[in-house]
């Protein structure tokens, strides 16, 4: 549940008050967005196929 994944991250970066866990969710929203990109070209891929 990658989209369950990312809103849990965005909340942690909203609420957190250090810079170093900020950073540190900035890199994981980062992760999970790419790994939301790779699906959805995946998924145009095998449309066109």
């Amino acid at each position: 549940m990658l989209r369950l994944q990312m809103l849990e991250l965005q909340k942690k970066h909203h609420d957190a008050r250090m810079e170093q866990d900020k950073e540190l969710y900035k890199r994981q929203i980062r992760i999970v967005d790419t790994q939301i990109d790779r699906r959805v070209y995946d998924l145009y891929v095998r449309a066109d196929g």
